[in-house]
C-alpha cells in the first residue's frame, strides 16, 4: 500500500499545477495519507509524522483553494513534455543516488520518493511561466519535504516545511490582493 501512494505522490508532484489547485489538494492528501501509513507501520513516529500529515493536508488545501481560479486551462506545449522528462530524470538520478545499502529496502524507498517528490515539483516550477501553476508546483515541492522530514523523523525540518508553506500561503494572498486591485493579471 505504502509503495503505490509513495508512487503516486511523485507522479502527482509532476501535475500539481493543473485542474485549478485540484491536483495540488490531492497531492497534500496522498502526503498526508503516506506519513500517516509510515507513522502507523514504522510505530513511534507520530510526533513527527502526524503533524506533517495535517500541516500536507491543510496548508495544500489551502494554497490549492487560492490558485483554484488563478490556473488557466490553455497549456504551453512544451510544459508537459519537458515536465515528463525532467521528473523521470530527477527520479533516476535520486536512485541512483541513494546508495542501496545505506538503508533498508523501505527506508530507501521512502527516502527516493520524498526527495524525487521535492525535486519533480521544482521541475515543474521552473518549466512552468504562470505564476499560479509556479506556486503550485512549489507547494508540491513543499509537501515532499514534509514528507521526507516527517518519515525521517526531523520536527524542525517538519516545522520548516510548515512555516515555508504559510509564507507560500501569504505571499500568495498578498499577491493576489494586489493584483485584484491593480486591475490586471495574475
Amino acid at each position: 500500500m505504502l509503495v503505490l501512494l509513495l508512487g503516486v505522490v511523485v507522479f502527482v508532484s509532476l501535475f500539481g499545477s493543473d485542474a485549478g489547485g485540484v491536483m495540488l489538494a490531492w497531492h497534500g492528501v496522498l502526503t498526508a495519507a503516506c506519513l500517516l501509513v509510515v507513522a502507523w507501520d514504522g510505530g513511534g513516529q507520530w510526533q513527527t509524522c502526524a503533524p506533517a500529515a495535517m500541516a500536507s493536508a491543510v496548508l495544500s488545501g489551502l494554497v490549492a483553494w487560492n490558485l483554484r481560479t488563478r490556473v488557466r486551462p490553455e497549456r504551453f506545449p512544451h510544459a508537459l513534455m519537458l515536465r515528463l522528462g525532467g521528473g523521470l530524470l530527477m527520479v533516476t538520478l535520486v536512485a541512483i543516488a541513494v546508495p542501496a545499502d545505506a538503508l533498508d529496502v523501505q527506508g530507501r524507498l521512502e527516502v527516493v520518493a520524498g526527495l524525487s517528490a521535492i525535486l519533480c515539483g521544482l521541475v515543474a516550477a521552473t518549466v512552468e511561466r504562470e505564476r499560479a501553476r509556479q506556486c503550485a508546483a512549489l507547494a508540491c515541492a513543499l509537501d515532499g519535504w514534509l514528507l521526507l522530514a516527517g518519515i525521517a523523523g526531523r520536527g524542525l525540518a517538519v516545522a520548516g516545511g510548515c512555516v515555508l508553506l504559510g509564507a507560500l500561503l501569504f505571499m500568495i494572498r498578498v499577491t493576489l490582493l494586489r493584483d485584484a486591485a491593480d486591475g490586471g493579471e495574475w
